[in-house]
């Protein structure tokens, strides 16, 4: 099985971790502003935010379960993200459009649900003064301006930081995602089979190193005729090097091959 990165991981996470948070906070924004949403506005977060949620969901499971289309998730990421920034800029360059949007579209419901109410007075003999306390709940159209104003005022800057982090993970995962995707740059299977060889090695090393060592009756030479192992490989060594070699205690001793 392959094994992803640590980093990639980290990233990956990072990356759904926010697209998970701007994906509640887009919904929950929208949702505030204007419930049910109505405008092209608060649609457009409720839409933003579910796909964002999607994604991030989508992103965390994924990193859990191991690397399986994270092109495509990047992909869709990557999407909705230029979405999420398309809006809040659009907020900060023209705010008051979208707040006259959103106010005409409460006054217009407003006419609508007076309409409504007398409608059902005269149709149905209802009692007007669900009417009269319909018209007295009305806000003007400075106080929804006011309103309208303030709960974009600032949210729009925060949702853009965010929006923008957010967009720097997603090319930091792609990154990495490309230069260094797997554990210690190879295969998973590669990796448990070299981790294999090298504590295999590390276990002959210690035993030629104690096998060689005067404490442990050799003779502190790495080419010991003592045993008959190691006989066999300066044997070889010997045919295939010829008649040297760089121990002292053996070139001390003026033994030959």
């Amino acid at each position: 099985m392959v094994k992803s990165s640590k980093a990639l991981i980290y990233s990956l996470r990072s990356m759904s971790g926010l697209s998970t948070a701007l994906g509640v906070g887009f919904i929950v924004w929208g949702v505030v502003i204007q419930d049910p949403p109505e405008t092209a506005i608060t649609i457009g977060m409720v839409i933003l935010g579910s796909l964002a949620l999607f994604v991030g969901l989508w992103g965390l499971l994924i990193s859990i379960l191991g690397r399986c289309c994270m092109a495509v998730l990047l992909l869709m990421t990557f999407l909705v993200n230029i979405g999420e920034l398309a809006l809040t800029i659009r907020l900060m360059v023209d705010m008051d459009s979208s707040v006259n949007s959103l106010v005409e579209n409460t006054m217009e419901s407003y006419k609508d649900n007076a309409q409504a109410a007398a409608s059902d007075v005269a149709d149905k003999g209802n009692n007007p003064d669900n009417g009269r306390r319909l018209l007295q709940a009305r806000k003007t159209k400075e106080e929804l301006t006011t309103e309208f104003t303030n709960d974009l005022q600032y949210a729009r800057y925060i949702f853009f930081v965010l929006a923008l982090i957010e967009f720097i993970l997603i090319i930091t995962t792609l990154i990495i995602m490309w230069k260094r995707p797997h554990a210690n740059g190879i295969d998973g299977d590669e990796e448990d089979q070299l981790a294999a060889k090298s504590t295999m090695a590390q276990i002959q090393l210690e035993g030629l190193k104690s096998s060689v060592s005067p404490q442990n009756g050799g003779n502190g030479s790495l080419y010991s005729t003592d045993k008959k192992s190691y006989r066999s490989v300066t044997k070889k060594m010997t045919q295939k090097y010829g008649e040297f070699s760089h121990d002292s205690a053996w070139s001390n001793s003026g033994k030959k091959w």
